[in-house]
């Protein structure tokens, strides 16, 4: 941000001095984007806008994607083609990708636990290779190692 004074000093230099944004910017030490807004000069790009093809169909996009969120943007295309499309599979892509109501990521929850305050428990069915050819259940118990015998862990190696 610039003061009062200064900006009062660009305009007087560019107003009254005819000096170019670049020197005052350079003569007062200043970006030359500061004195340009000092001035309310700003470079305005406009953008021309053009009517595209897809806009008698946008309607019905809308109220198709609100029915059906997970409608791919191939099948709209086919839609709007049976109604008189002439334009591209391209142009329906983006239009649809710019408006589809986002679906979110799934949340989940990271659990960090110390040694021995979790443990998983899961159910299952052991089933012999050779031999026997009965099925036995089986409950598995999952630590996290934190209950060994003296809180220390088996080494694996001998």
């Amino acid at each position: 941000m610039i003061d009062d004074e200064t900006r009062a000093k660009i305009r007087r230099l560019h107003y009254a001095e005819h000096w170019r944004v670049g020197t005052i910017a350079a003569q007062l030490g200043l970006h030359h984007d500061t004195v340009r807004r000092a001035l309310g000069k700003r470079k305005v790009v406009s953008l021309r806008v053009c009517p595209s093809k897809l806009d008698p169909y946008k309607d019905f996009i809308h109220k198709a994607l609100e029915e059906y969120p997970r409608l791919r943007a191939t099948r709209l295309y086919d839609m709007v083609v049976a109604r008189g499309f002439e334009g591209s599979v391209t142009i329906v892509r983006r239009y649809a990708r710019r408006i589809r109501p986002s679906g979110g990521r799934e949340a989940f929850l990271r659990l960090n636990t110390l040694p021995g305050e979790q443990a998983q428990v899961d159910w299952g069915q052991l089933r012999p290779r050779r031999g026997r050819q009965r099925q036995t259940d089986a409950v598995v118990l999952r630590n996290d190692r934190g209950c060994c015998p003296g809180g220390k862990r088996r080494s694996s190696r001998t």
